[in-house]
Order: C-alpha cells, then structure tokens, then sequence
C-alpha cells in the first residue's frame, strides 16, 4: 500500500500505507537504537495519517485562507490522534521504570489506536 511515484492508480488509502510502514519504521529504530527522537517521529506519522485525513474530508474548502489550516487542526480526527499521541506519551512517563505496566499499555494504546482508526475515511 505505500504508494510510488510510477503508479498511475494511486488511490487515497494508500497515503495511510505510507504513514503506517514510516511508523513502523521508526518504532523499530527505536527498538534498535533506543533513540527517543525516533518516538517523535513515528507520533508525527499518526498526526500526518490524521491531517491526510482531514484535508481529503475537508477537500471543498478552500486551501489558501487561514481557516482552512485552523479548520484541519481543529477536526476531530486530527484532535484525537493529537489528544492520543499526550496521553499515550504521558502513559510512558508515568510508567517509566515499571516494566510490569508495559502490557497494560501497550493494550490501551492498542485499544485506542483501533477506534481512532475506524473513524477515518
């Protein structure tokens, strides 16, 4: 699903496939590394998958006016992903040095994850 530059039938979906595999890419680099700036940037994959989102369902308004960025920040895909990546980043800091809580959050993270993405189009 990550889209390339040759494909005539690109469709819309396939910029989650690209947000989805940057993700994971990060996540393992994190693994790999331990290099928390790779966190930051798997988060923002999530933001960017939203804001795809918004624009796709935002697609009549106008793109030049400044309502149009106010109103893609404001869509409540784009508050949702933003409101998990918080949560999910205090989660981690309030876990931090209890290694027996990591299922429990990994589960909501899960859970969370799920739903949020049954909302988008």
């Amino acid at each position: 699903m990550v889209p390339d530059n040759d494909v005539d039938d690109w469709v819309f979906e396939m910029t989650y496939g690209q947000n989805a595999a940057a993700a994971i890419a990060y996540a393992a680099a994190v693994a790999l590394t331990g290099d928390n700036q790779e966190c930051a940037w798997a988060a923002y994959q999530v933001y960017e998958a939203a804001d795809s989102a918004a624009q796709h369902l935002l697609s009549d308004a106008d793109e030049s006016t400044p309502q149009y960025n106010a109103a893609l920040l404001a869509h409540p895909l784009v508050q949702t992903a933003i409101s998990g990546i918080y949560d999910d980043l205090a989660r981690v800091e309030n876990e931090s040095g209890k290694p027996q809580n990591w299922l429990a959050l990994k589960h909501t993270a899960e859970h969370e994850g799920a739903a949020w993405s049954h909302a988008m189009p």
